[in-house]
């Protein structure tokens, strides 16, 4: 395939169309922006690096939402649970000290 620059690929690749808008991610906001907007008639291009979750992939008791989360603190370096997983929790704490 060839390598495309970005108003090239933002176009459409050459295409005669192109979009008029891209939304990256397809959480709760990007969905629904991305949705609104093409019921409004705007060509939007949806993008996402996630994997596709179906029905089952939803935890239904503690034990399998344990192995459906990930938890990340920036400040300490901890990581627990699969990157890909289902719910992502990244926890950073700011300290602001006052004299």
């Amino acid at each position: 395939m060839a390598k495309m620059d970005s108003e090239e690929w933002f176009n459409g690749g050459g295409d005669e169309e192109g979009y008029d808008a891209v939304v990256v991610g397809s959480g709760y906001g990007g969905s629904v922006a991305a949705c609104r907007m093409s019921m409004a008639g705007i060509k939007v291009c949806l993008m996402e690096k996630g994997r596709q979750w179906q029905a089952h992939d939803f935890p239904t008791d503690v034990f399998k939402f344990m192995s459906a989360l990930r938890m990340e603190n920036t400040n300490l370096g901890f990581t627990f649970g699969p990157k890909d997983a289902v719910f992502q929790v990244i926890l950073s704490l700011w300290i602001f000290m006052c004299t």
